[in-house]
């Protein structure tokens, strides 16, 4: 199910129309010529004052043959990360509603009339304020962007933009060209049409809004939500997750030995390390990168899946695994005294196995 941008994604859509414009010395909105750097104030202006909004979010995914088609009457605060959808179709979703105001989420099933509560207080108001900096790192480094002119979508006239992921990106293979028709108003992405692949096969999504208002004065209850009395109430959590500065600090913060590739290819430099611990399980995750990719490297003491898998069989070690590939991205998997192994990245499989033989227990 498709939801609609959190205040993080839209300011992300905002910075890429910015950087879109910023190789030109000047591009005209109306009658007026615009700088880029002019163009960036109004970007973060106009993203200050979306406030509430509300509207009509239309979202249609192809998946090979199979073509669906979700509307849904939505609600969303950008300054809080506080949302609600109220589902018309299809038919088995009418009367589904999701709501979040930040710290909990809810999703309620009419039909079984049940109701899953999530809270996600890594979500909150905190997480509303993106680093600008850091997204316009992203753009550049993964997209080429371009400027394709002005469309009508709906009522509403929009600036087109197109974004194709470099060859070196790593986002190459796994997420294909999008476009993004933002409103000359409001500069609020009106449309969004991408095209991906997931194991050798294509979705494409195209998401549209429609009866549109901005600065919408809501009920104060809106982001709330109380399950009916009769409803069953099913309660999930979110994983706790630790940054460490250190492989040493993750290994003892975990019951199983944390520990570090004994080859890492080319210039990949480990950048994050974390353990996460969820219903009883604990994975310490290396993630490596370098200009042109992102390497990761995990330890589970989690039930292994590994032989339901069903990738090419691969030898790691004295022991076996399995191999797999989805877009650009290979997966190696395989067990050893009781930890689960993950290699994964856009590298060749010869360079996964390495990486992998580099770990394996004798």
């Amino acid at each position: 199910m498709a939801l609609q941008p959190s205040s993080r994604t839209f300011a992300t859509l905002a910075v890429v129309l910015v950087v879109a414009f910023s190789g030109c010395s000047a591009v005209q909105f109306g009658q007026q010529d615009m700088t880029a750097e002019e163009i960036g104030e109004k970007a973060q202006e106009k993203y200050d004052e979306i406030g509430v909004y509300t509207g009509t979010m239309t979202t249609e995914m192809v998946i090979g043959n199979d073509t669906r088609t979700t509307t849904a009457k939505v609600w969303a605060n950008q300054s809080g990360n506080e949302l609600r959808h109220e589902y018309r179709s299809p038919e088995p979703m009418n009367g589904t509603v999701l709501v979040s105001n930040g710290s909990t989420m809810w999703m309620y099933n009419a039909t079984e009339n049940e109701v899953r509560k999530t809270d996600i207080p890594q979500l909150g108001v905190q997480g509303a304020t993106p680093d600008y900096g850091k997204v316009v790192d992203n753009i550049l480094e993964n997209y080429d962007v371009s400027y394709e002119g002005s469309e009508k979508i709906g009522d509403r006239s929009t600036h087109v933009l197109a974004l194709t992921p470099k060859e070196n990106s790593s986002l190459a293979g796994v997420i294909g060209k999008m476009t993004i028709w933002f409103d000359k108003e409001t500069w609020f992405p009106v449309k969004r049409h991408s095209v991906a692949s997931f194991d050798n096969e294509s979705i494409e999504t195209t998401m549209t809004y429609s009866n549109l208002t901005f600065d919408a004065d809501v009920p104060a209850d809106t982001f709330e939500f109380e399950p009916p009395a009769d409803a069953e109430v099913v309660e999930t959590e979110m994983p706790d997750t630790y940054e460490h500065d250190t492989v040493e600090q993750a290994d003892a913060n975990v019951s199983f030995d944390v520990s570090e590739p004994g080859q890492i290819p080319g210039d990949y430099e480990l950048e994050t390390v974390r353990t996460t611990f969820m219903d009883g399980n604990a994975t310490a995750s290396l993630t490596y990168q370098n200009e042109s990719g992102t390497l990761s490297v995990s330890q589970s003491n989690r039930t292994s899946s590994v032989g339901t898998s069903e990738g090419e069989t691969v030898t790691v070690g004295s022991v076996e695994g399995t191999y797999d590939e989805f877009g650009s991205t290979g997966i190696v998997q395989w067990s050893c005294d009781g930890t689960t192994y993950t290699v994964s990245g856009s590298l060749p499989k010869s360079d996964l196995l390495a990486v992998a033989d580099s770990l394996a227990c004798e």
